[in-house]
């Protein structure tokens, strides 16, 4: 699970502003600054922003004995994993953005034709 901690070391890691997570996850930035400042966010918030942080390659390490919390950036990141395979317009749309539209075509694809 992504503490606080996590979630501003992957923001300083890859060079990202408050704004620029928050365009890429689809939340408020002032909701990134409050969770990082150590407030409570709904769990569904965590996991947009999860999820984002893990297409860019972080992978999150857990403090046990021996070590505090830390991150990784992968050095090539694989894939997305899913039933449907897309391919990206422009460099500019993100991951999370295409799921939506493949949803949304989905969903208008199972309306009765009149």
């Amino acid at each position: 699970m992504m503490r606080p901690v996590h979630l501003r070391m992957a923001r300083a890691a890859l060079g990202w502003t408050l704004k620029e997570l928050a365009e890429r996850a689809g939340i408020n930035m002032n909701t990134i600054s409050r969770y990082e400042a150590g407030a409570e966010v709904m769990s569904g918030t965590l996991e947009k922003i999860e999820d984002v942080l893990r297409l860019e390659g972080v992978v999150f390490i857990d403090e046990d004995a021996d070590y505090l919390p830390a991150i990784k950036i992968r050095r090539e990141v694989p894939p997305p994993l899913g039933d449907m395979v897309l391919q990206l317009e422009s460099p500019d749309i993100r991951p999370f953005t295409l799921k939506t539209r493949a949803l949304k075509k989905k969903r208008k694809s199972k309306k009765p034709k009149r």
